[in-house]
């Protein structure tokens, strides 16, 4: 069984490692990565699945200003553990 909480400061590490061996380098080349770097996570939306083995998932909302004043919310990244993906975590 796996628990959802919020993403914690520790997790950071836990979190690269996924989106690295989920989405690998290339991920630094989507146009999400360019819109996110000025930008802060949202962290009452920031959540992690995790079990006795240690994180399986993660998804992230960053706030964004489109525009001059525009407020938005840019869903991503959603990262699931290979080896875990289709068990339905975070259903």
């Amino acid at each position: 069984m796996y628990e959802i909480t919020l993403e914690k400061p520790q997790d950071l590490a836990a979190i690269d490692h996924l989106l690295e061996i989920s989405f690998g380098e290339e991920r630094f080349r989507k146009t999400a990565y360019a819109i996110r770097q000025n930008s802060t996570p949202i962290p009452e939306l920031c959540l992690v699945a995790r079990d006795d083995s240690g994180l399986l998932a993660t998804i992230q909302y960053w706030k964004l200003i489109i525009g001059a004043d525009a407020e938005a919310i840019l869903l991503g990244p959603i990262a699931v553990r290979p080896e875990d993906k289709g068990k339905g975590i975070g259903i």
